[in-house]
């Protein structure tokens, strides 16, 4: 059975599709849990435009974003997380989530089908390098092209590239005869890019544990760490990042803005308190205040689920799953009720010896279910 199908043929999803059409805003009401994403999801393949999805958390950013992988595919969602635990911290910045953004904003740069980015508010509170600023420090190169090793060299020691021996991380490049391997900030794997004489005559991705080369490709573009405040000046917010036709989605408005309120107050008192000969820009150059957030979803067509704003909307009469803790004659018998009221019931399974162990359970139990 294909549940998405089912949302898809939805009235109601056609229903906020024409209400987005008349209205920029809409607020959908009685939907939740998994419910959402599949109907994101539909909403998403019906109107084919970039979706930004603003969640209350990091725990449930990163729980609908494993949703979206399952339903949509892995390749056609993205998640974006917060670079560093506290402002004006570098040094607790996290490698691992700079790569994240970093890859984000090259996708959205690129313009690649499908754009849908997760994210929640203290990912949203870091301001990211202006369009213009990361075209301007994204370096392209593509097979054929009359390059020499030495203006590469010299571009990644710019960009802020460390020289090693071996390319292990992002931000790192390393130098042999006439290839250099180099691990942009903006993609998954570490690149090899072998010259002859002054031309490119081969660029493929390899394995750092193994040294070994994996995929051969056209062209690919290098980017620089894109959160270090120090190399990049100009910021501005994910928000006048994405393309003006996108839709926002914001789980709960309100919780946002007074995070977001929270953090900034907290940036000041840090930068308050700052000492030393390094210049530091200033909160509102850096940071999402909660006035810049509001006047920047008030840009896109929205959705939103928990708001003081007076808008109408579908609303879906969708019932959280009740608790059975692990009853599973309480389970039987809300089956059986669920028959009655003529629904079809729909279990999901992690994996197959899950179905197994289910399928068992239920035929020890001897009950008939549909």
């Amino acid at each position: 059975m294909n549940i998405l199908e089912k949302y898809l043929n939805s009235q109601l999803t056609e229903k906020l599709i024409r209400q987005l059409a008349q209205e920029d805003e809409v607020k959908i009401e009685g939907i939740g849990q998994s419910a959402l994403s599949f109907q994101l999801a539909a909403l998403y393949q019906k109107i084919s435009i970039p979706f930004l999805l603003i969640f209350e958390n990091k725990e449930e950013a990163a729980y609908y974003f494993n949703d979206f992988e399952n339903i949509l595919g892995e390749k056609k969602v993205l998640f974006f997380p917060e670079s560093y635990r506290r402002a004006y911290q570098i040094d607790e910045t996290d490698n691992a989530n700079v790569l994240l953004r970093s890859k984000v904003l090259s996708h959205l740069q690129s313009r690649q089908k499908p754009q849908v980015v997760v994210t929640y508010p203290e990912a949203l509170f870091e301001k990211v390098v202006v369009k213009k600023e990361l075209q301007n420090h994204t370096l392209k190169i593509k097979t054929g092209d009359l390059l020499s090793l030495d203006f590469i060299y010299d571009m990644l020691l710019e960009y802020k590239f460390e020289l090693v021996d071996f390319v292990t991380k992002a931000g790192e490049f390393a130098v042999r005869g006439g290839i250099i391997d180099v691990f942009s900030y903006g993609d998954d794997m570490p690149y090899r890019i072998e010259f002859y004489n002054d031309k490119v005559e081969s660029i493929r991705t390899f394995d750092i544990e193994m040294q070994l080369s994996e995929e051969m490709k056209k062209n690919i573009q290098i980017i620089p760490n894109l959160s270090d405040k120090l190399f990049i000046q100009k910021r501005q917010s994910l928000l006048e990042f994405i393309k003006k036709d996108s839709l926002v989605f914001v789980k709960n408005e309100e919780l946002t803005t007074d995070i977001l309120a929270k953090l900034f107050d907290k940036a000041e008192e840090k930068f308050s308190s700052l000492s030393g000969e390094i210049e530091h820009l200033k909160p509102s150059e850096l940071f999402l205040t909660p006035t810049d957030f509001t006047e920047g979803i008030n840009r896109f067509k929205s959705i939103f689920v928990k708001t003081s704003r007076h808008l109408s909307g579908p609303e879906f009469q969708i019932q959280p799953q009740p608790a059975f803790n692990k009853d599973f004659l309480l389970l039987t018998e809300n089956l059986k009720q669920n028959t009655e009221k003529n629904y079809q019931n729909i279990i999901f399974c992690s994996n197959d010896e899950q179905v197994k162990r289910l399928r068992n359970i239920f035929e020890d139990l001897d009950e008939e279910l549909d």
